[in-house]
């Protein structure tokens, strides 16, 4: 983070309370989860009415410090942020710090959402609208959960790579497979310098800008001396908790409660044979309802392009019911960052940085007019009685309301 541009604050607030499995933390009635906030308020600039509040949920393996650099580009970008907050999900990054003696074995994909409420919630006087939620990969899923929750909280989102449905190869075994990656990572080095250079040479973190890469040496791993190597790093949040959400053991190990939270589920939530993930018929039946404006970015290098399913779910959003109209409406809309991969905001955080600023500026100037029309409207007068034309409507001989 540019200190010349911000000024940052760290916060500790309480999670969401209940975990949405058994198994979330230990025991659910003495462990209460906390959360590693920051919050970002740019310096030197007095924030002005309408000005965006943007919040930042983070992939599986990243922390809210990695999308630093990001927040840097927007700034230099003109985009007027009012503050911008990061939050670690309650098993991974900085927050797992606080809750490693607690935290269970089966993380639950809605919980982090339930978390960013509990977040704006508890900072609500420092969030007016337009609130704005920015998410890439397992953050998008927190992000769209968020906007599901509470119609209105969310003006708007900007998902990037998101992962809403399973792609063809996500249900093959391999070695190469997601979580078959994620636990066979490299979680030990015996020093920073040694982890930089190790993790340079792999082609994951060979391709990030080098302000986000050396956030994640500073944040993404921690100090863990031994008497052989007094200068030992591993990870700050174990690999283990990275695969634990992943997936789910299906059926379940043995000595494991298989009800409630084991329910038959559909064939699309099974990842490999014994794994499944069940939020993904959730997400199935939340996208077309989906109210607000929406930003799809996907990388050109990323191994989800080719995926039959992606262009699906940029068609499935907004189009039902409850929904903003999707994609034919204008609500929806796509665009591919030339040359990045699935880490795109810290590949090319200038370029999504400059994407966003393109989508954003125009969507403020929307939000504003919507915001005038409707402080144009009645005033409220006494709330503490009924107005006359609520009595006149009760009191209407049969046949009044066809004359209006």
């Amino acid at each position: 983070m540019s200190e010349h541009l911000w000024n940052v604050t760290e916060h500790i607030i309480p999670a969401s309370h209940i975990r949405g499995y058994s198994r979330g933390v230990r025991n659910d009635q003495t462990d209460h989860v906390r959360l590693s906030v920051k919050q970002y308020v740019p310096k030197g600039r007095e924030p002005k009415h309408g000005d965006p509040t943007l919040i930042i949920a983070h992939g599986i393996g990243s922390g809210k410090e990695d999308y630093e650099p990001l927040l840097d580009d927007m700034l230099i970008q003109g985009i007027p942020i009012r503050s911008a907050w990061g939050i670690d999900a309650a098993h991974l990054g900085q927050s797992y710090l606080l809750n490693e003696h607690i935290i269970g074995d089966e993380p639950h994909w809605l919980d982090p959402a339930r978390d960013i409420i509990q977040m704006i919630n508890h900072f609500q006087r420092e969030m007016p609208p337009p609130i704005y939620g920015i998410g890439q990969s397992w953050g998008c899923v927190n992000m769209l959960m968020v906007s599901h929750f509470h119609s209105r909280l969310l003006t708007g989102m900007v998902l990037m790579e998101a992962p809403f449905e399973n792609a063809p190869w996500d249900q093959v075994p391999s070695m190469y497979h997601r979580m078959a990656l994620s636990a066979g990572r490299r979680d030990s080095w015996p020093s920073r310098e040694a982890a930089r250079k190790s993790m340079l040479k792999g082609p994951y973190y060979s391709t990030f800008d080098p302000r986000a890469f050396d956030r994640v040496i500073k944040y993404n791993l921690r100090d863990m001396p031994t008497p052989k190597y007094p200068e030992r790093i591993i990870l700050t949040a174990p690999k283990a908790q990275e695969v634990y959400s992943l997936g789910r053991l299906d059926p379940p190990l043995p000595g494991y409660d298989a009800a409630p939270d084991y329910k038959t589920r559909p064939d699309y939530t099974v990842i490999v044979p014994g794994i499944y993930r069940g939020e993904n018929k959730k997400i199935r039946q939340v996208l077309p309802n989906i109210r607000v404006a929406v930003l799809y970015l996907f990388g050109t290098r990323s191994h989800s392009i080719g995926a039959s399913k992606w262009p699906n779910q940029i068609r499935l959003t907004g189009t039902g019911d409850e929904g903003g109209g999707g994609f034919a409406s204008g609500q929806v809309k796509s665009a591919y960052v030339e040359g990045a991969g699935h880490a795109l905001p810290m590949e090319m955080p200038g370029k999504v940085a400059e994407m966003i600023a393109l989508w954003l500026g125009p969507q403020l100037e929307k939000w504003k007019v919507e915001e005038k029309r409707v402080r144009r409207g009645p005033g409220f007068g006494c709330t503490a009685a009924l107005s006359p034309g609520w009595v006149a409507r009760m009191s209407a001989p049969r046949g009044f309301m066809a004359k209006l």
